[in-house]
């Protein structure tokens, strides 16, 4: 098929395609706090963001002081609050309640009858009645019975016409005179340049010119034609309380002809002799309010007004009115929790519209806070409409319009400058283990983490020690296979103790055992300044500003702990400080069993506390059981599987394979160019090929039968970097004059045992 005219047919195929980095940095923690989302992943970065979004610290529950400790040493969280269900499957059943209060409008107030025009300025046309204007100029010569007659009705009044003196010389004034003086309802005037100027003495009166024998139109310049009075946009006929109309014909503000523009503030004065009501400008626009209140005042616009349409204003009748109070806004705290009911809703005037708006002041006693939310309104078509104003904007509270229908001024809050208090709130039961596990269908609890995006691949829950909670969090992170848990040996466990829990001894499970998750032990000492008191607490805060630390400032190959990744502040003890137990060799223990720790250094050059130690509880003897190692591998993947799915659905072809090969083939360089890795082998088939006779020839790990299936197959091999666990130093002693030469090429020096 042709493609038509000969041309240049251009397109753009885009084969930059490559791997992009990841952001990374961010450590998802499940806990209990005061306030906030429930069940919903929240990213905070600062203290100052956990107290607006989560709330105060809380005696039961020391996760808020735990989310401090990691903030406080520069880490990132993505926080999900948790609370207790009746049925974890079922996120209706949760048991916490939300605080609220409902607030009455002003309808039992007597209002008064409000008419508002459009934002102004405003433009007008003057009304005009009919004229016309000769052509010829004076003076004029006229012949009896030749050219001496004239005829013009006005209106729909019956036709005038008049006689002009013969064979006499008669100027524009006299020719004026001359009609003047034979009509009626219309006056003639002589104008400047000497010509005939005639206009109906009513502004709504059109003038008509007809045909008489022996006319003057020739003379005088005028032709028979009907020139129709001009109704204008100038006049506003109201009604106040049904009384009798009052006219007004706005007027330009300076001298001229034509159209003119007048300001709501001009108009306003122009209003002034209003009887029963008063005008006045707001915002750039008029504004007209009954002096009574009640039902029996009222406003009205007459049809016979022009200025309706350029003022925006119809003929609709506007009444007070006099009704009943009725609930106009439902105010909810923003989620559940007792917290709620210290929470004030005041509602003060407009500072701005005092008669259609108001201002809405969240206070929350308990943490000082303040929201303050000027000018707002019940109209959902404005942009300061309550609901949407107030909800798109508040950390406090979450608003119902419960559609009063109480008219104007009375469809709002009634003020309240003191407030009124929020109640109903609650906590909800205790914490039990299917809350932290919760349900995959409902994304409770743990499962809530799947809204999480990929900057966090590490995955807490400070607030719990049981082991069947671990067993569900490594289920979960294992079966998404992109994020890697952490856990704490029980509190108030000796290392002896710590051993057999994390070996299953004696308590009912086998010895935790998952390249996805990794424990640690020995809880830090903090102060809180909640109650002025220094606790134990989870390490796990801490360790999260490590991860976060060397996931920004390194990357993720890189072991987060020791003195330069691992080290913390804000610990002034801990409650069992592993290296305190030197001569039992618990360390060595705990290292040979996968069991990290928090202790404080004495070595001089890295005292203080560090994380020390970063295994995983991977049991078997491969690389897996290295914390970075898994850290490297997950990000890795998190960079490479989004690419990866982009080919899904392309043709299962070499062509495809080679596309592919060059989108890994740069991003595993990378890797090995930041020390990320040793090497690396990539295969991806890319050198196959079809011969013609329908055989696939250079395929190593692809078949045609995989092909048929749907399955293409391409792998890398990596050589991940290690960490240094042991730095062996060994120091030789050689006799005096001995060449050093001799010793430099051996692995170990003759005589030492080295292991």
């Amino acid at each position: 098929m042709s493609l038509g005219a000969a041309r240049v047919i251009n397109s753009i195929t885009d084969l930059s395609m490559f791997v992009d980095e990841v952001l990374l940095g961010w450590v998802v923690m499940i806990g209990q706090f005061e306030r906030g989302p429930v069940a919903t992943a929240t990213a905070v970065s600062s203290l100052d963001e956990l107290r607006i979004k989560f709330g105060n610290k809380v005696t039961w529950s020391n996760d808020p002081l735990v989310a401090e400790m990691a903030l406080r040493q520069g880490g990132r969280l993505i926080i999900i609050r948790v609370v207790h269900y009746t049925d974890a499957a079922d996120a209706t059943s949760i048991t916490a309640l939300t605080s609220s209060v409902t607030l009455s409008d002003r309808g039992s107030t007597a209002t008064r009858a409000t008419m508002t025009a459009a934002t102004g300025p405003h433009t007008f046309i003057p009304a005009s009645a009919g004229s016309i204007t000769g052509t010829e100029v004076g003076p004029f010569n006229f012949g009896t019975d030749i050219n001496d007659k004239f005829k013009i009705t006005v209106a729909s009044g019956s036709p005038q016409t008049v006689t002009f003196p013969a064979d006499t010389l008669v100027t524009a004034a006299e020719v004026a005179d001359i009609i003047n003086a034979q009509t009626t309802d219309l006056t003639a005037s002589a104008t400047a340049d000497e010509k005939v100027y005639i206009v109906a003495n009513t502004v709504t009166a059109g003038l008509t010119v007809s045909a008489v024998s022996n006319d003057a139109y020739s003379t005088l310049g005028f032709s028979e034609a009907v020139t129709a009075a001009v109704a204008g946009t100038d006049k506003l006929i109201i009604s106040i309380n049904a009384t009798a109309d009052q006219t007004f014909t706005l007027v330009p503000a300076t001298e001229g002809t034509g159209s003119f523009t007048l300001t709501s503030s001009q108009i306003v004065t122009q209003l002034a002799g209003l009887v029963l009501a008063t005008a006045y400008s707001i915002s750039g626009a008029v504004r007209v309010l009954t002096i009574g209140t009640g039902a029996s005042v009222s406003i009205k616009c007459q049809s016979g007004s022009t200025c309706l349409t350029a003022l925006g204003l119809t003929t609709t009748l506007i009444e007070g009115t006099t009704g009943v109070t009725q609930p106009t806004l439902q105010v909810d705290a923003r989620n559940p929790g007792l917290w709620g009911d210290s929470v004030l809703v005041q509602i003060w005037p407009s500072p701005l519209q005092s008669d259609t708006a108001f201002t809405l002041k969240v206070v929350y006693s308990n943490q000082g806070l303040t929201e303050t939310f000027s000018d707002v309104n019940m109209d959902s078509t404005s942009d300061h409409y309550v609901l949407n104003y107030v909800n798109q904007r508040s950390e406090l509270i979450y608003l119902t319009d419960l559609e009063s229908s109480s008219a104007g001024y009375t469809n709002r809050p009634v003020e309240n400058t003191t407030g009124d208090a929020l109640t109903g709130g609650s906590d909800g039961g205790t914490m039990i283990e299917s809350d932290w596990i919760g349900n995959a269908v409902a994304q409770t609890g743990m499962y809530a983490a799947d809204q999480t995006w990929n900057p966090a691949m590490d995955i807490m829950i400070p607030g719990t020690n049981s082991a069947t909670v671990y067993q569900a969090l490594i289920a979960y992170v294992e079966l998404r296979a992109d994020m890697i848990a952490y856990g704490e040996i029980p509190a108030n466990m000796t290392p002896a103790e710590a051993l057999n829990w994390r070996l299953g001894i004696g308590y009912g499970f086998g010895a935790w055992n998952s390249h996805r998750f990794s424990l640690f032990y020995g809880r830090p000492l903090v102060y809180d300044d909640m109650d002025n008191t220094r606790k134990y607490i989870s390490s796990l805060g801490h360790l999260a500003a490590c991860l976060c630390k060397t996931d920004n400032l390194y990357n993720t190959s890189y072991a987060p702990v020791g003195p330069k990744r691992g080290k913390v502040t804000l610990c002034e003890g801990i409650d069992y400080d592993i290296r305190g137990y030197n001569s039992t060799g618990y360390a060595d223990l705990f290292a040979d069993n996968g069991i990290n720790y928090l202790f404080i250094s004495r070595i001089k050059g890295i005292q203080g506390a560090m994380f020390w130690e970063q295994r995983t509880t991977w049991i078997p003897p491969t690389a897996l059981r290295n914390l970075n190692v898994v850290r490297f591998i997950t990000s890795a993947n998190r960079m490479i599987l989004p690419v990866l799915e982009t080919f899904l659905f392309d043709p299962n072809h070499p062509m495809t394979w080679r596309q592919i090969h060059r989108v890994l083939e740069p991003a595993f360089k990378e890797f090995k160019d930041r020390y990320q890795i040793y090497d690396f082998l990539i295969q991806t088939d890319r050198d196959a090929y079809w011969d013609g006779k329908g055989n696939l020839l250079n395929a190593v790990i692809n078949t045609g039968l995989d092909i048929s299936r749907g399955k293409y197959h391409c792998r890398a091999l990596i050589q991940p970097t290690q960490v240094i666990y042991y730095l062996m130093f060994n120091m030789g002693i050689v006799g005096a004059g001995e060449a050093f030469e001799q010793f430099q090429d051996l692995y170990e020096l003759s005589g030492w045992n080295v292991r």
